[in-house]
């Protein structure tokens, strides 16, 4: 089962990954019993199966400028945005 006491480590204010999911919902979602049962219902379906979903393994990067010249490549990062759920 999900604890409260993993969702509640969950960063907030970071950017959602490919199915644009913030941590800001599972964290403040898990007030609520019903949710966190949902949750652990869902991934003990999913275990039980050996299923998971091709979507959740999508990642997203994103290129961050550091600093200097917006035109310039070398001054770029990039950022690699992964689902919550994986």
């Amino acid at each position: 089962m999900i604890s409260m006491r993993s969702l509640q480590k969950l960063n907030i204010g970071k950017s959602a990954g490919s199915n644009c999911l913030l941590n800001d919902f599972f964290k403040y979602g898990s007030c609520c019993y019903t949710f966190i049962n949902v949750l652990s219902c869902l991934f003990k379906k999913m275990f039980d199966l050996r299923y998971f979903p091709t979507d959740w393994t999508e990642v997203l990067t994103v290129p961050l400028h550091k600093k200097g010249d917006i035109d310039e490549p070398s001054n770029y990062k990039g950022i690699t945005l992964l689902s919550t759920f994986c």
